[in-house]
């Protein structure tokens, strides 16, 4: 497991374990104290200082006089289930740009990858008419097989069929439970999360191991359907559907939001009309969203992304610009490679087409 040599990593698992500590306050633990060692060892008095109010460093105190963070880790490795934490370098870029983004991710399925950039999610009501029915296994199955990988939660009704229709075309799906993974919920979902892990798909939860399916998971849950994805599509959902707070969180969280109409007297189209009406975007096939979010065939924009360097100065450079375009002479500090040196090279990946100086010296990758 790609996380097993960080040392902190069961001090998040055992921070996990404590439900007054979660991603807000725990980020006021990661920036106050040097290591989660020394958080995981520091008094109350200490974790008043790092921001938390009296009551909630007390209980975290004591909670932590119960938890032994060798042994949590233990349970998690022992379940066959593996770790991601924000500190990775595979954690996903679009869901640290949320809110409070979780900072300890459980997983089953291959890890998130580049394909994972331009994804969607997909929900609705678990009671689906014959219409919601037909319009996922047409628009989710053309969006899987323009190479988007889809996102949704597991759940009866819509989240099953927008899984069961982007395993038809071999597509990237991932799903996000609301419990721990040690179980799947709903039960019956069970056959679904194995095809979803064997097709090379992925099983996330923030929640640790052993935590039921609670009702109040879900809205927390929800925000990183939105989270992971460039957008949330909403099909068939009453007016206090789940999948309504999914669109919420992705509105919040200054992504699209796209729903698919339905007859006026169904209660299942209120959720999505009631969107629309809100400024969502209105889908009527595929094409409306792969236009609406300007990406073009997903498999051609990551073919085209993958840029190979051919000796170690090249991956140097190349990873110095993997986050921003920047002055060559910044890339020359950065570096450590001298002048000559590093426009010769520059002119050859130039040559290459994999960087481009785009005004006054600044260099960027080739998109």
């Amino acid at each position: 497991m790609q996380n097993q040599i960080n040392k902190n990593l069961k001090f998040y698992v055992a921070f996990n374990q404590i439900p007054a500590c979660g991603p807000k306050r725990f980020t006021l633990l990661l920036n106050y104290f040097p290591s989660l060692d020394s958080a995981w060892q520091a008094s109350a008095h200490e974790l008043v200082k790092a921001g938390l109010d009296n009551k909630l460093a007390n209980e975290i105190t004591h909670a932590k006089q119960t938890i032994n963070p060798d042994e949590e880790l233990q349970k998690v490795l022992d379940q066959d289930i593996s770790i991601i934490t924000i500190e990775d370098n595979i954690y996903p870029e679009l869901l640290k740009q949320i809110h409070n983004p979780p900072y300890i991710l459980y997983y089953r399925g291959t890890p998130f990858k580049e394909q994972d950039e331009i994804s969607l999610a997909v929900v609705g009501s678990r009671k689906t008419s014959p219409y919601g029915t037909q319009v996922v296994e047409d628009i989710v199955t053309k969006l899987a097989q323009a190479g988007l990988c889809i996102v949704s939660g597991l759940a009866l009704g819509i989240d099953g069929l927008a899984h069961r229709s982007c395993l038809h075309t071999q597509g990237r799906t991932i799903a996000v439970l609301g419990n721990g993974l040690d179980t799947i919920y709903p039960s019956s979902h069970t056959p679904l999360a194995r095809e979803i892990i064997s097709s090379g798909g992925l099983i996330i939860s923030e929640f640790p191991i052993n935590t039921p399916s609670y009702r109040s998971n879900f809205p927390q849950r929800n925000r990183i359907i939105s989270g992971l994805t460039l957008g949330t599509l909403v099909i068939e959902a009453g007016e206090k559907s789940g999948s309504l707070i999914t669109a919420k969180y992705a509105l919040e969280q200054n992504r699209e939001v796209f729903a698919i109409p339905g007859p006026i007297y169904n209660s299942g189209s209120k959720g999505p009309n009631s969107l629309i009406r809100q400024g969502a975007c209105l889908v009527s096939k595929a094409e409306d969203i792969i236009n609406e979010l300007n990406i073009g065939h997903t498999a051609e924009i990551i073919k085209a992304k993958k840029i190979i360097p051919n000796n170690e100065h090249e991956a140097l450079i190349l990873s110095i610009l993997k986050h921003k375009p920047i002055h060559i002479d910044e890339l020359i500090r950065e570096s450590k490679l001298d002048a000559r040196k590093i426009n010769a090279i520059l002119v050859t990946m130039e040559l290459k087409n994999m960087v481009k100086n785009t005004n006054g010296m600044n260099y960027s990758l080739v998109q």
